[in-house]
């Protein structure tokens, strides 16, 4: 539950008046997704897919460094189907490194095309999680406004010599307006707030005929 459009509290009594009031509640829900895609922008591929971080289960995403110049690994995983209405977004990820490297992840901002690092730090052969980063700004800023609405986490490794990023887990937690059809419904009727404003209103409205029956029966036998 986020909110009434009265302000009122989850719970709270209304006044049926003469006029008619709409009251909407308004809810939220948290959805923890992962990625469809996961392209490669620097090095090449050595092993598993997209489908390899949606769980820590040491079943890894692989991609090799470049093997001149910087010894580079970067990839991205691309998550559909995000609303651009989005709040209390946070990106978690999990890997390790066949060699010691420097290790950074960052956020797809499409206003302005270009990353936003969100962290940055060495990781070696031992799987560090890195949970609950933050993007800065206007959470909208992070969706594309075209097409299904993607999201983009990158991560990359950069050392003097050839290495292999692995993979393990990469997530987004984020609360996304209303829920599927049904669900408001059923959580107002959880809530006892559904029955609770319905008998309100039934009682309103039957105070209120009994007063014009009794009001007209006077004026009759006046």
């Amino acid at each position: 539950f986020v909110s009434w459009s009265d302000g009122g509290t989850q719970t709270h009594n209304i006044t049926a008046g003469a006029v008619p009031v709409t009251y909407t509640a308004t809810y939220s829900t948290r959805i923890t997704a992962f990625p469809t895609n996961a392209p490669i922008l620097a090095g090449t591929w050595n092993s598993g897919s997209a489908a390899s971080l949606a769980s820590d289960d040491d079943v890894y995403y692989e991609v090799y460094s470049k093997s001149r110049g910087s010894r580079t690994a970067a990839w991205y995983g691309s998550f559909t189907g995000v609303a651009s209405t989005l709040t209390n977004l946070r990106v978690n990820y999990k890997g390790k490194n066949s060699r010691r490297c420097t290790q950074a992840i960052a956020i797809w901002r499409w206003t302005s095309s270009t990353w936003v690092q969100l962290d940055s730090r060495s990781v070696g052969t031992t799987e560090v999680a890195v949970n609950d980063l933050t993007p800065s700004g206007s959470l909208t800023d992070y969706v594309s406004t075209a097409g299904s609405g993607e999201l983009r986490v990158r991560v990359r490794c950069a050392r003097a010599s050839n290495f292999t990023a692995r993979g393990d887990l990469l997530s987004i937690v984020y609360d996304a307006p209303g829920g599927p059809p049904g669900v408001v419904g059923a959580l107002l009727r959880r809530e006892g707030l559904y029955s609770s404003n319905v008998t309100e209103l039934r009682a309103a409205r039957e105070r209120e005929v009994r007063s014009s029956v009794s009001a007209m029966a006077e004026a009759m036998l006046h």
